[in-house]
């Protein structure tokens, strides 16, 4: 069993959306994200680097080296980016389409994706509709899934179990890029997974997440 020891402290900042790797338990592997998260925690705390990112280097990561891992979303807030995945992302096995909890198979070509993550709030009374589109400026072919908890609670995916509270998917619904929509969830916490449909795949993408209904 391997011994850690960790000394000294050090800040560094990271983008609240999508949430850094580093706030991802990766299940094995050392490192996170190459950035400058990962070398804040890994200068005070090798094992982090040289054996696993477990659970007390996401710990490190937030309570030290200033890693934004509890994500406060304002409700209503509509996402707008551009973005990418570059390889740097953790890896997940992602579903197949049409699949929701209850009804969910995990994908053979897309069992080690890259993927980040995007948190959306709703409030003002349901039923509400949330759309997550990656019509615009997405130049690979993605995957996108959308997940809400029954009760609205917070950080509803988990890459561990991402058949558990997946509400809608899409593959390719505009070219090759991903367009999903559901119009049931209620008040609280949704998150966003943006993905790709085969492992080993990086490209630019677009993503708008809105809801007609939150108010």
């Amino acid at each position: 069993m391997a011994t850690r020891t960790a000394s000294a402290s050090c800040t560094s900042t990271s983008s609240p959306r999508p949430r850094t790797a580093c706030c991802i338990d990766d299940s094995g592997e050392g490192g996170c994200d190459g950035g400058p998260i990962e070398a804040c925690v890994c200068g005070f705390d090798p094992f982090c680097c040289d054996t696993e990112w477990d659970a007390n280097c996401v710990a490190e990561a937030e309570g030290i080296c200033n890693a934004t891992c509890e994500v406060v979303v304002p409700a209503c807030e509509a996402i707008d980016i551009t973005s990418d995945l570059d390889g740097a992302e953790p890896t997940y096995n992602r579903v197949l389409v049409d699949s929701v909890e209850g009804n969910c198979l995990l994908s053979g070509s897309g069992s080690a994706v890259f993927f980040d993550v995007y948190d959306y709030t709703l409030a003002g009374g349901g039923p509400h509709d949330v759309t997550a589109d990656m019509c615009a400026a997405t130049d690979f072919d993605s995957f996108v899934s959308i997940y809400q908890a029954a009760d609205g609670s917070a950080n509803p995916f988990n890459p561990a179990d991402p058949c558990a509270n997946i509400v809608a998917t899409s593959d390719d619904d505009c070219g090759a890029a991903s367009l999903a929509s559901i119009d049931t969830l209620v008040d609280g916490a949704v998150q966003i997974v943006v993905t790709s449909f085969s492992n080993g795949t990086t490209g630019n993408y677009s993503l708008n997440v809105d809801s007609t209904t939150c108010q």
